[in-house]
């Protein structure tokens, strides 16, 4: 008699691979779930109506190849009317673009639901936000719960060739959280799905939005993008840029916690420093607090570059470090040249970053 609890094992060997298909490569893959997470008001509803309106084309995504098909939409955050004038006014096809009425009577387990897929023949399906479809008996904090209506999820992706997108709203950063566990509820919905998209706003543009790519499980995180949103919610896509999810999350901390951050005391110094000076290779912790007016020990003024050394190269094109001892460098300051004390010193290096361009990808529009 057969042992019915005796585990099937067998080698890798003999598992066929199966290369990844894409719907836009590495940002949404096919036969998988996607999340797309950010605050509100951050422009993540535009985003997805500008993607909808490059898959209903098969048009790119800067260099992206984007695969063409037919997209469904289940939204109780924005009426039909205006989801239409956000696509179209992306450039869209609306004809391959449809709508679910009644979105906010429907849950993911809705026996409706993959016929509605298979009937619109959809390549991307989203739903926004995530909450409105979980249900109101599902507590969407709790694993237990979370965990088969997203398996059931990306078994529906993978029936029916489709790439899903979870729509979220994030929870407020803290310091040291990882941006894939940013959205509200359960850790285990950023888990199940196989690639995170985090949007928020350029934190030296606060008009341009970025949907910085955060997770991915089946190729390289992709480069972040920059967006406008113009007339009637359109969305111009800009370029790739050098701006991450953790930049953005520390200037919404700054505008929450109203800290200016010209106010800073290093920056103040490093900006008038390099309206002067190109490169300055070491400036002691004692020359710092003279011209500063502080008192800051080395610790301190470490602790000030980890915080800000992002920020000022996001805004500025300023790179600052705290590196080991060398000789300590002569400088201008306000027009002022400053010996150097010809000592090895511990202290900070400042200079300004090289002009890169970042706009080399182009516009899409």
């Amino acid at each position: 008699m057969a042992d019915e609890h005796k585990l099937i094992v067998k080698s890798f060997a003999d598992v066929p691979y199966e290369p990844p298909e894409w719907l836009i490569e590495p940002y949404f893959p096919l036969n998988k779930v996607t999340l797309l997470q950010g605050d509100p008001g951050a422009g993540k509803t535009a985003f997805m109506c500008k993607m909808a309106a490059l898959v209903s084309n098969g048009g790119k995504l800067l260099d992206k190849q984007v695969t063409q098909g037919n997209v469904l939409l289940l939204s109780v955050e924005d009426d039909s009317s205006t989801l239409r004038g956000r696509i179209e006014a992306s450039g869209g096809d609306v004809s391959k673009c449809f709508l679910v009425e009644e979105a906010y009577a429907i849950t993911f387990l809705h026996e409706g639901l993959q016929d509605a897929i298979k009937e619109t023949n959809a390549k991307l399906v989203v739903f926004d936000p995530i909450q409105n479809f979980l249900g109101s008996d599902l507590q969407m904090n709790q694993s237990n719960q979370t965990r088969p209506i997203l398996s059931y999820l990306a078994a529906v992706a993978q029936e029916t060739n489709c790439a899903i997108v979870l729509v979220a709203h994030m929870a407020k950063a803290r310091e040291g959280k990882s941006q894939v566990l940013r959205s509200l509820g359960s850790a285990d919905i950023p888990g199940a799905a196989r690639s995170v998209i985090q949007i928020g706003r350029d934190p030296a543009n606060q008009g341009r939005c970025v949907a910085a790519h955060v997770k991915s499980s089946n190729a390289a995180t992709g480069k972040s993008i920059s967006y406008t949103i113009g007339e009637r919610g359109g969305v111009l896509i800009g370029s790739y840029v050098d701006i991450s999810a953790g930049d953005m999350d520390t200037s919404q901390t700054r505008t929450t916690n109203s800290v200016p951050y010209e106010a800073e005391k290093l920056v103040y110094i490093v900006r008038e420093l390099m309206k002067e000076n190109d490169n300055i290779e070491r400036l002691s912790y004692e020359t710092l607090n003279s011209i500063a007016g502080t008192t800051l020990d080395g610790r301190m003024w470490n602790a000030e570059v980890k915080r800000l050394s992002r920020e000022l190269y996001i805004r500025d094109k300023i790179i600052v470090s705290a590196e080991d001892r060398k000789t300590e460098s002569s400088f201008v300051w306000h027009g002022e040249t400053i010996k150097s004390c010809g000592k090895s010193v511990r202290g900070l290096a400042v200079r300004k970053a090289p002009i890169i361009d970042l706009d080399k990808g182009g516009l899409n529009q």
